[in-house]
């Protein structure tokens, strides 16, 4: 999955608060999946860690399950942030794809 960034994010200013959205494009497959006819066994293909910088200072940590939805969403803000700053965001899967994305606070 490193071939085709998978991560959008959006970083913004507000007042004291620098707020991130972010949305990544990844099928967070359990090893049961339904489809519409049938019940299928699959491998479970999902991200396991997710990791959001500011500046190469850690933020936030989140450990996720296959429970989750396919291209999950996720939205925080913190205290501080400037405008230029830059919000890193990675993660990694539990068959060992990752990725990485930086953006520019706004």
């Amino acid at each position: 999955m490193t071939a085709k960034k998978s991560i959008t994010i959006r970083a913004k200013k507000k007042d004291s608060f620098t707020e991130v959205r972010l949305i990544i494009e990844h099928p967070m497959q359990s090893a049961h999946c339904r489809t519409q006819l049938e019940s299928v066994d699959t491998t479970a293909h999902f991200i396991q860690e997710l990791r959001c910088y500011y500046n190469q200072k850690l933020m936030v940590t989140v450990q996720m399950g296959p429970a989750i939805a396919e291209d999950p969403y996720f939205a925080f803000r913190f205290k501080g942030g400037q405008e230029g700053g830059i919000i890193t965001v990675s993660w990694v899967d539990n068959q060992g794809n990752k990725d990485e994305r930086n953006t520019e606070i706004h």
